[in-house]
């Protein structure tokens, strides 16, 4: 197990607790897979929100199932709304080998 899955175990053990206090009312966090960044040159950009994140399925997730939706969101191209086609318009790699 590496950090940053320590780290997204961490984060999501706070995301119970503030659920806990506002039921119904967040969004899972965005957890980065530990695969997103095991090659070399990855670039981080901030600033997509996590509005309604994960919550296409009404079962709760895992840690490791919010690691794996990350993941094969990037797999997948991400979405087409204006931040990710800026993003897709600013690098010359696939979006999964350059982007976390």
């Amino acid at each position: 197990m590496n950090s940053l899955h320590l780290y997204n175990i961490k984060t999501y053990e706070k995301y119970l607790l503030c659920l806990h206090e506002s039921p119904g009312k967040l969004s899972y966090p965005l957890l980065v897979s530990p695969k997103c960044i095991e090659k070399p040159g990855k670039i981080l950009y901030v600033g997509q929100e996590t509005n309604t994140w994960g919550n296409q399925d009404n079962n709760e997730l895992s840690v490791e199932q919010l690691e794996y939706l990350y993941d094969s969101f990037l797999k997948n191209g991400a979405t087409n709304r204006p931040y990710w086609k800026f993003i897709k318009d600013m690098i010359h790699e696939p979006l999964y080998d350059s982007v976390v």
